[in-house]
């Protein structure tokens, strides 16, 4: 039970969560394209970590990928396991939450096939644990007076909720450190400050302003570079950007998706630093 409302609390309290993407992911599948390559897609899951494992080995130094995300823990797995050797990531069609938070910046080059997008909408950070401080025992509240769980598990779960909470955290700023993620990238935000995309690690101007109703952001050639110098990026033939498309412009923003446009990482807050 304890880990039903765990997992629960996590999908309720995460500012920006894949589902508001309105875009159903496929399975995941695993499959071993020749000797050197390795396809990957669906969601990201422990199905997938075990393909990861199993087949993402030293001989594998190109990994294709098309997924909308899935879970945080099996996505910075996956990352570390990337990270092995130097690696090409390829971006099919969509690399978004999880697999931009931590296949991206583990890669040594990414490669955007046309109409390919990274999208990112945020990790575990300080405001979403103060959130979920806040709001877990309304919630559990609500369940107890419905009767759906006994008021004597109500602290116990707490306790078992801000824990794994911390865990994440300190999770995240391991992974972070060790792959050079800057705080932009992440979309970090402390206690006390807005929850919304822009926050104070990046600076200049989005293609559009997100709203409350933004899911995605879509990132863009000066996000990328300013963000995780250490990796090269490979547009293909739009060059830049997926927004040079007029009809994916439309597409992109009919999902509530917008584009980081000329936002980049402030300097110092965590990219690593790349000496001429």
């Amino acid at each position: 039970m304890a880990k039903r409302f765990i997992f629960l609390i996590v999908a309720l309290l995460t500012t920006f969560t894949a589902c508001m993407t309105s875009v159903t992911p496929p399975s995941t599948a695993c499959e071993q394209v020749d000797t050197g390559t390795l396809r990957m897609s669906g969601g990201i899951d422990a199905v997938m970590l075990a393909c990861a494992e199993a087949k993402l080995t030293p001989a594998v130094g190109t990994l294709i990928v098309n997924t909308f995300g899935g879970d945080v823990e099996a996505g910075r797995a996956i990352g570390a396991l990337i990270a092995d050797r130097p690696r090409t990531l390829i971006i099919d069609t969509h690399c978004l939450s999880s697999c931009g938070n931590y296949f991206v910046p583990a890669a040594k080059r990414v490669v955007l096939r046309p109409r390919a997008v990274i999208g990112l909408h945020g990790t575990p950070d300080p405001l979403t644990h103060e959130i979920n401080r806040e709001k877990f025992p309304k919630y559990l509240d609500q369940q107890i007076e419905r009767g759906e769980i006994p008021a004597s598990e109500r602290e116990r779960l707490i306790e078992e909720v801000m824990k794994s909470n911390e865990s994440s955290l300190a999770a995240e700023e391991d992974f972070a450190q060790r792959f050079s993620v800057p705080r932009g990238w992440r979309i970090y935000r402390d206690v006390g400050e807005s929850t919304s995309f822009l926050t104070a690690y990046v600076s200049g101007t989005p293609r559009w302003k997100p709203t409350q109703f933004t899911s995605m952001m879509i990132v863009e050639a000066p996000f990328m570079r300013s963000c995780l110098p250490h990796v090269e990026f490979d547009f293909g033939v739009l060059q830049t950007s997926v927004f040079d498309a007029p009809d994916m412009r439309k597409t992109l923003r009919a999902r509530k998706w917008y584009g980081s446009g000329d936002l980049i990482c402030k300097p110092g807050t965590g990219q690593k630093e790349i000496l001429p």
